[in-house]
């Protein structure tokens, strides 16, 4: 998603990004989301992990 505001400003038209403002924001705010979501799931494995190597 981060490449998509990337590839954006880099493929600018006339100097204006191919993306809006508006959807710079909702890509990051989309992107920061995901971040966190995985990362809770890759907490929760290790957690699973942790318990059953401890039986």
């Amino acid at each position: 998603m981060l490449s998509l505001i990337a590839f954006s400003d880099a493929e600018a038209i006339d100097g204006k990004p191919l993306l809006s403002v508006v959807d710079r924001e909702v890509l990051l705010r989309l992107t920061i989301t995901a971040c966190k979501m995985l990362a809770k799931v890759a907490e929760d494995h290790i957690d699973i992990a942790n318990a059953v190597e401890a039986q």
